[in-house]
């Protein structure tokens, strides 16, 4: 996980930096007609980041088309970067496109749209934020895209095997939401039977010597394994207090989720920092 982390800051500043990407510049639309139907695309570029807000979950479609010139040859190749939430450093790779030979044209251009290459991204609850950005000069590329959501989850919380002891939250007048306590001495077991998808939900306990934003990291392992380790960062909440509990105050919430293979698992999740504890609710999505 380290690993993946220090990666993905070296590409994010190779972007930022060597491609001198300008955060505040808009992408240009372009109109499309695809056999008599009209599309609203967006150039993308090396210097500029598209930015794709969606609430999930649910399924982001992202089309593609590359622009031919007069000057291009038969086929083109293309690589677009994309990074979810600024953690999350993908790369697309499109080969070999040839031009689109059915009735398809760019208005207010001489270029000839390829062939339509797609991928399609799955989204996790909540909102989501995706930039795409050129990993190369040329060719021009365009960039579409459509969100289906997926129904409202369900989730059921899960109980745990090692601790009967919960702490009651309560959000301003709502009701009262049961977590537990976790520590690096005091680790949280669950068995979860797959495939699910899990989510975790996490809160920061802030005593009178702690103030501001703080970071913390929550450790998986999955069967024995670990599996990741979630670096989450946090201030005290406002709306949220203990019920029973008058000497902390609840941080912000944070969240995670990931999927579950298929099976009987057993995942424990603990504090890596030795000074803090935390609250953790687990749930299981319903099918």
């Amino acid at each position: 996980m380290r690993n993946n982390t220090v990666l993905f800051k070296a590409v994010l500043i190779t972007l930022l930096v060597f491609f001198q990407i300008n955060l505040s510049a808009q992408n240009k639309k372009v109109k499309y007609n695809i056999n008599g139907k009209f599309f609203t695309y967006y150039t993308l570029s090396r210097d500029t980041l598209k930015h794709i807000s969606v609430t999930g979950p649910g399924k982001l479609t992202i089309i593609t088309r590359a622009r031919f010139t007069a000057n291009s040859p038969d086929t083109l190749s293309y690589g677009i970067v994309y990074v979810c939430d600024n953690t999350k450093l993908k790369v697309y790779k499109a080969k070999k496109v040839v031009r689109d030979g059915r009735n398809a044209i760019i208005q207010s251009s001489s270029d000839v749209p390829g062939v339509a290459r797609s991928f399609t991204i799955k989204v996790n609850p909540d909102v989501h934020d995706y930039s795409f950005v050129m990993q190369d000069a040329s060719p021009k590329v365009d960039l579409r895209y459509k969100f289906v959501s997926d129904s409202i989850p369900v989730w059921r919380d899960l109980s745990s095997l090692n601790d009967t002891a919960k702490i009651k939250i309560q959000i301003e007048k709502s009701s009262i939401q049961p977590y537990y306590r976790v520590s690096y001495s005091k680790p949280q077991t669950f068995n979860v039977k797959g495939p699910a998808q899990l989510r975790v939900l996490t809160r920061l306990e802030y005593d009178y010597t702690m103030q501001g934003t703080l970071s913390y990291r929550v450790q998986v392992t999955k069967n024995g394994v670990i599996i990741g380790t979630y670096k989450l960062s946090t201030n005290p909440s406002v709306e949220a207090q203990y019920v029973n509990d008058r000497k902390h105050v609840p941080g912000l919430l944070k969240k995670f989720y990931f999927d579950v293979p298929a099976g009987d698992n057993v995942y424990e999740f603990s504090l890596l920092d030795r000074q803090f504890s935390a609250l953790i609710r687990v749930s299981k999505q319903k099918k």
